[in-house]
C-alpha cells in the first residue's frame, strides 16, 4: 500500500531529525547524546505499546526481518516479555534464515558476507527493474560507492548492475526456492555465481571481504605450498562462505 504524502512527510522529518541529532551526537555534543537516547527510548516505547495492541499490524513487517528494536532491561520479566514479544510478531518466519530454531551462530565475517549475498538475492529476485539500484543489499555488498550519502556509480559499476540484474530477473536467482536446511545445496550453487559478480576478479583484495580474509588467512595455505598464494586464499574464503551459508539456512 502507498503511503500517504502526510505519512511520507512526517517520516521524512523523523529520520532527518534524528540523523542531525546522530551527526551532532558524533562531534561529542553531550546534549546531543541525551535527546538522541530519549528519542530512540521514546519511539521504542510506542513501537512496543502498538505490536503489543495490534501484533497483525507489525506481524508483516517482522516476518521479513531478522530483527526487531525493544527496550532492553537485564530484569528477567523484562526479558520474558521481549522474547515472548519477539514470537508474537513471527520474527523472521520469512527470511530463510535460522534465527530462533535449533543450534543458532554467531555473526562473523562469513557469516555477514553469506547474509549480504542472500539479501541482495532477494531483492534481485522480488525488485523490478531498475528499482533495486539503491537498496542497502547494494551497498552492504560493496557495488558502487557512498559519497557522502548518496550511492553513485560509474560506467563499470552500471555493467556490474546488469549482470545483477539478469542473474536475479532471469538466470540462476529467478526461480530459487525459500531457503531451508533441505535447499542450501541448490541456494549455494546460485549464490557462489552472485558472489562472483558481486566480487570478480581478485575478490581476496576488495575492501569488503578483509576481515574474511584475515579469517582464513592462518589457515589458507595447503601443505608443502607455499603461504600466501591468492589462489589459495580465495578458495579459502569460499569455502568459509559455503559453510556460513550452510549455517544460517532455517532448520526444515
Amino acid at each position: 500500500m502507498k503511503k500517504s504524502t502526510r505519512v511520507e512527510k512526517l517520516a521524512k522529518r523523523a529520520k532527518d531529525n534524528a540523523f542531525a541529532l546522530a551527526g551532532l551526537a558524533a562531534k561529542s555534543r553531550e546534549d546531543a547524546a541525551v535527546e538522541l537516547y530519549r528519542t530512540a527510548a521514546l519511539i521504542t516505547e510506542w513501537l512496543t505499546f502498538l505490536c503489543r495492541k495490534t501484533p497483525a499490524l507489525f506481524r508483516a513487517i517482522a516476518r521479513n526481518k531478522r530483527s526487531w528494536p525493544v527496550m532492553f532491561s537485564p530484569g528477567r520479566k523484562s526479558v520474558e516479555q521481549n522474547i515472548e514479544l519477539i514470537k508474537r510478531l513471527e520474527l523472521a518466519e520469512n527470511t530463510g534464515i535460522n534465527v530462533s530454531s535449533g543450534k543458532t551462530f554467531s555473526w562473523g565475517p562469513a557469516h555477514i558476507v553469506a547474509y549480504n549475498l542472500y539479501q541482495l538475492a532477494q531483492d534481485l529476485k522480488r525488485a523490478p527493474t531498475g528499482v533495486w539500484h539503491g537498496f542497502d543489499s547494494i551497498r552492504a555488498c560493496g557495488v558502487g560507492r557512498v559519497s557522502p550519502n548518496v550511492h553513485m556509480y560509474n560506467a563499470k559499476d552500471e555493467k556490474q548492475l546488469k549482470a545483477l540484474e539478469e542473474w536475479g530477473q532471469r538466470s540462476a536467482g529467478r526461480c530459487l526456492p525459500p531457503l531451508s536446511r533441505g535447499t542450501a545445496r541448490q541456494w549455494w550453487a546460485a549464490i557462489k555465481e552472485l558472489f562472483e559478480i558481486a566480487y570478480p576478479g581478485d575478490f581476496e583484495q576488495h575492501p569488503k571481504l578483509q576481515r574474511l580474509r584475515t579469517l582464513v588467512l592462518p589457515h589458507a595455505t595447503p601443505k608443502h605450498a607455499k603461504q600466501g598464494r591468492p589462489g589459495d586464499i580465495r578458495a579459502a574464503m569460499l569455502r568459509k562462505v559455503k559453510q556460513a551459508f550452510n549455517t544460517i539456512a532455517a532448520l526444515d
